[in-house]
């Protein structure tokens, strides 16, 4: 297993705080609001990955463009989690579609009894298999059997997946690619999609898998780099991380290690500074005040 190494991790939830009421109300990232409160959850490991529970609030430290924010709330609980799902079932997959299916029944195994979830699967064209559900068993029947087909068309199912986020009932979300990383059939191009994910308040975790077969051809080997480094994106890019499956022992670590995760969050809120709002990219970086910790937050976001 390898883990992409993120300084500044897991998804940003932006909230409207109304001041007359003192009720919060979540938004998207695409809001416009006079006065906002930034959520960002947080994860805290050790150098060997086990997560680190019971901080305090005096042992972070928030800043954005480089600027120190106060901590207005903090927070250290488990949620339940909006999840997405993007299986990859394009030719491409032939081999590794059976430990796609491992690490995902891993992840339904260990799924919280109000998580929601709904499924998507790459091809030739995206196709949606179910809106969001609490039955994830149920939606990992679905494809229980369906072969690996088609050219792949990874980032625009990707893409889409993205969309489905919108009736969410959780504020906590993430999508979970299960892929090889290979793309050779979308319309949208990787920037644009690394840019819009980066944009939303949705972390992604990528189970790359990889079949190294010995006599690999190296056009083949260069397109399985291209594909991994794809995966490692947009994990990186949207406070997720990236899991590395070539065995059953890889695909259920992977699992195992996504679900606790999404367990073992702090959520901190700041307010920012007042400006004009000109949609211009804010960065985030969190620190914890000990030594040996490694902090996963989202790297930013973007305010219309």
């Amino acid at each position: 297993m390898t883990r992409t190494p993120i300084h500044v991790s897991i998804g940003t939830i932006f909230a409207l705080l109304t001041v007359s009421g003192q009720s919060l109300q979540t938004f998207r990232s695409e809001y416009s609001v006079n006065s906002n409160l930034v959520l960002v959850p947080v994860t805290v490991t050790d150098r060997n990955g086990a997560f680190i529970n019971g901080l305090k609030k005096d042992v972070f430290a928030v800043s954005e463009d480089g600027v120190g924010q106060p901590i207005r709330s903090f927070s250290e609980d488990e949620a339940p989690v909006s999840v997405g799902i993007v299986l990859d079932t394009s030719g491409s997959m032939m081999a590794l579609l059976p430990l796609a299916r491992e690490s995902l029944r891993g992840f339904a195994a260990r799924s919280n009894p109000d998580d929601e979830a709904f499924l998507t699967t790459v091809s030739t064209h995206p196709h949606i298999w179910s809106a969001f559900t609490a039955d994830i068993d149920w939606l990992i029947d679905k494809v229980a059997f369906e072969g690996a087909v088609g050219s792949t068309a990874l980032v625009d199912t990707v893409w889409v997946a993205l969309d489905q986020f919108r009736p969410a009932t959780n504020a906590r979300k993430a999508l979970l690619v299960l892929s090889d990383g290979i793309d050779n059939h979308s319309r949208h191009t990787r920037s644009q999609l690394l840019r819009r994910a980066s944009e939303m308040d949705v972390q992604i975790y990528t189970i790359s898998l990889d079949d190294p077969t010995p006599n690999r051809k190296a056009l083949e080997e260069v397109e399985a780099q291209h594909g991994m480094q794809l995966m490692q994106d947009l994990a990186s890019r949207t406070g997720g991380a990236q899991f590395l499956v070539r065995s059953r022992n890889d695909a259920d670590e992977a699992s195992w290690r996504i679900s606790e995760t999404l367990r073992n969050e702090y959520n901190i809120g700041y307010v920012p500074a007042r400006d004009q709002r000109s949609g211009r990219w804010r960065r985030i970086r969190v620190k914890v005040a000990r030594a040996g910790l490694k902090v996963y937050s989202r790297r930013g976001y973007r305010l219309d």
